[in-house]
């Protein structure tokens, strides 16, 4: 869901292929894209889930990730336009035909890459399981001792000025050693839009 922090970007980048379009005034009606006419039909533009957005909104990590998304929205869903378009933002545009289909599909790429990076994840817990060891740094075995730790190891780290991604990696860290999944579902959307994109402005 964290994801639907990019659609502004891809909005602006859409309104940059279709604003280059060649106008058409056709008789008796009003100018028009021809090429892209109804592409915006319906859509709901900017919109964001306000009520994800305040539900999480006191959450200083939370706000940390949706601000690395926002900054880099165009950057992640190039990811998807080259992989699926070959880099053409045009042929994306014409082949959906509406703004929310064409979003609407990213969501589901995003998805995807990230159920591929959580099947990649329980592989490694597999592996690791077995010649898992009491690790000396939790006192306890126990998922609420984990999510304890990682709580005082984020709080800590925001003090300190850390980057979201590197909060995002060390909770990765611990979660692994410990045999378990990411509490936070927007720390894994950080790691797998940095899996994505590569180099994000923070």
């Amino acid at each position: 869901m964290i994801e639907n922090y990019c659609r502004p970007n891809v909005w602006n980048q859409c309104k940059k292929i279709t604003g280059s379009a060649p106008v058409v005034r056709l008789r008796n009606e009003p100018i028009r894209h021809w090429e892209y006419d109804g592409f915006y039909d319906g859509s709901s533009g900017y919109g964001i889930i306000w009520d994800f957005h305040l539900k999480r909104g006191n959450n200083k990590t939370f706000r940390m990730a949706t601000g690395l998304f926002s900054r880099n929205g165009e950057k992640i869903c190039q990811t998807y336009i080259d992989d699926r378009f070959n880099g053409d933002w045009r042929a994306a545009i014409l082949h959906h035909g509406n703004f929310d289909r064409l979003f609407n599909s990213f969501e589901a790429y995003f998805k995807e890459r990230k159920e591929a990076f959580l099947d990649k994840t329980t592989e490694i817990i597999k592996q690791l399981k077995p010649g898992l060891t009491e690790i000396k740094q939790i006192k306890t075995n126990s998922h609420g001792g984990v999510a304890n730790l990682l709580k005082v190891l984020t709080k800590t780290m925001n003090e300190q000025g850390s980057t979201i991604r590197t909060i995002a990696k060390v909770q990765y860290a611990v979660c692994l050693q410990a045999g378990i999944y990411i509490p936070d579902e927007f720390i894994t959307d950080v790691l797998v839009a940095e899996d994505m994109a590569g180099d994000l402005d923070e």
